[in-house]
């Protein structure tokens, strides 16, 4: 039995040095570590990460992200109560207190 995998979508920004800023547009279940270090198996050479940011997750962008500051109850609520309206349009959640 043959598994089919998608492969990501790489994009290097740019080379400054040995950094190189990297997009990868990529599927469920693909590991960003386990990628770069792949990368630098295929140079022979090394590969490591300093940072890891996810811009979208499903329909989700970083836009739509709550911000640390904005971390409270309140704010929390709104959040789950929009995201129940967009993933659940029929059915829409309240998560606040009767």
């Amino acid at each position: 039995t043959h598994t089919r995998t998608r492969t990501p979508k790489a994009s290097f920004v740019q080379f400054i040095s040995n950094i190189s800023p990297t997009e990868v547009e990529c599927g469920g279940g693909t590991y960003i570590r386990s990628l770069v270090r792949d990368i630098g198996r295929a140079l022979d050479s090394r590969a490591h990460m300093t940072r890891l940011v996810r811009t979208k997750h499903g329909r989700f962008t970083e836009s739509d992200a709550l911000r640390e500051q904005d971390w409270n109850a309140e704010r929390l609520l709104q959040a789950l109560e929009t995201c129940s309206i967009d993933l659940l349009p029929e059915k829409k959640l309240n998560w606040r207190k009767r």
